[in-house]
């Protein structure tokens, strides 16, 4: 029961991604995928092990459809005006998409990188702190010694 469920929730991700204009792809959210896909291949290792000796074989399960797969373009429609159009046009888009994924790393790098660079120079600050307290007590124990050492004599 549980597969069905997962697989379901596979479908739902497929059929609720981002759908490229004019082609058959679609963004998906490929870590949720995979936790879905890597839960599913667990239970159904599991399934398999308690399952007597023959049961469970590929010939039992029924086909899933998971939605309406659009037909191929036909040759000599491939080569209409209005279809090269339309694939140009997604090709713009996905170049587009591609280009703004690009900014958008090399933003979200950029970003982590000034991050990490204030986080350094807090730490240098605090390690500089943190030496000086060293000093200072290293010192006043120093201190504290030659004071013991001079009543002692005294």
């Amino acid at each position: 029961m549980e597969a069905m469920q997962l697989v379901d929730r596979l479908e739902r991700l497929l059929v609720e991604g981002l759908h490229i204009p004019f082609t058959a792809n679609v963004i998906v959210n490929e870590e949720e995928c995979l936790r879905v896909v890597d839960r599913l291949r667990a239970v159904l290792q599991e399934e398999a092990r308690k399952a007597p000796a023959g049961v469970g074989s590929l010939r039992d399960v029924e086909p899933v459809v998971v939605g309406p797969v659009p037909p191929p373009i036909p040759p000599e429609l491939a080569q209409h005006d209005l279809v090269k159009a339309a694939r140009a046009h997604a090709d713009q888009i996905i170049a587009e998409a591609m280009k703004q994924a690009e900014d958008l790393k090399a933003d979200a790098d950029n970003y982590v990188l000034e991050e990490l660079r204030q986080l350094q120079m807090q730490l240098e600050g605090l390690l500089r702190r943190v030496r000086n307290g060293i000093r200072k007590l290293e010192q006043e124990g120093a201190l504290a010694s030659r004071r013991s050492r001079e009543e002692q004599e005294e």
